[in-house]
């Protein structure tokens, strides 16, 4: 999900209604967790802090990468990945300059499969859909002559 449109209600929803999983990035200002930012969390660093939601059982975290990676879940927990766990990023020197090698680093796990699950033009992934609205199976069935 988008920013746009997830929060609590859209989370709530998902879950009880449609009985989907949903994760996407969501503003903390559309979220129940009483959200208290820190000014160490400053971008690069890869620090994590998730909160519980104050009346539902949904997970509001953020994740210091390039910028603060703010995401909701309605099925994961307050779990932080170790590093190890395949997210990979190049990390800044004294300098400030990045390395030329992608180092793994840690990330709450809603964060991760956020990031292996997000389609959009930038990788390319929206290639694998049709967005017009019929499958591309649609093109391969053959057709029926009553």
């Amino acid at each position: 999900m988008d920013s746009v449109y997830m929060g609590d209600i859209m989370a709530v929803i998902g879950r009880d209604v449609w009985c989907i999983n949903i994760v996407g990035t969501a503003q903390a200002n559309r979220t129940g967790a009483n959200i208290g930012f820190t000014k160490s969390m400053r971008k690069g660093t890869y620090k994590s802090i998730c909160w519980q939601h104050s009346w539902r059982l949904l997970c509001f975290a953020v994740w210091s990468d390039n910028a603060l990676v703010k995401t909701l879940s309605n099925f994961h927990g307050l779990e932080i990945l170790d590093a190890g766990m395949g997210v990979l990023r190049k990390k800044r020197d004294a300098d400030g300059k990045r390395e030329r090698t992608k180092t793994e680093v840690p990330c709450p796990a809603q964060t991760c499969d956020y990031c292996k699950t997000f389609h959009d033009k930038g990788n390319g992934a929206e290639a694998n859909y049709d967005l017009g609205g019929k499958s591309r199976l649609h093109n391969w069935l053959p057709k029926l002559i009553f």
